[in-house]
């Protein structure tokens, strides 16, 4: 079964719940730029962090970041910081060569989703997020 999760309801989900505008991009099939805009005082700048997806496995979602050197570093110290603290660590694990893993199933409010089904791949399009699953 497929399941299509259109960017723009991506983008209205971030609007709603955390009020933030955030720009969502097709890049490849296994690609997508997620970008917004920060304000740091008087000062705004637009980041992008492209998201790559590397596997999926036992509803584990390996990831990688292809954002340049700054943008990696600073997503790797926070991956790294989140899966060795707090309510994040069973959630996100770092992974060798700059992965890291997003434990789906391990999130309270997907947990009964993925109880029901198993992801196997992840991809995109020009407009939505692909999840290919079986029913258990």
């Amino acid at each position: 079964m497929q399941i299509r999760m259109p960017f723009e309801e991506v983008h209205k989900y971030f609007a709603d719940h955390y009020q933030k505008d955030v720009d969502i991009r097709y890049v490849d099939e296994k690609t997508m730029s997620i970008g917004t805009t920060l304000k740091v005082g008087p000062f705004t700048k637009d980041v992008s962090v492209g998201l790559a997806v590397e596997k999926v496995e036992d509803n584990d979602l390996f990831l990688s970041s292809t954002s340049g050197l700054l943008v990696d570093l600073i997503i790797n110290a926070i991956v790294s910081y989140l899966s060795k603290n707090g309510q994040y660590s069973q959630i996100i694990d770092k992974c060798p060569d700059d992965i890291f893993a997003v434990r789906l199933s391990k999130m309270d409010k997907l947990k009964k989703t993925f109880d029901a089904l198993t992801l196997r791949n992840v991809s995109f399009d020009g407009s939505s997020i692909i999840l290919d699953a079986n029913i258990k």
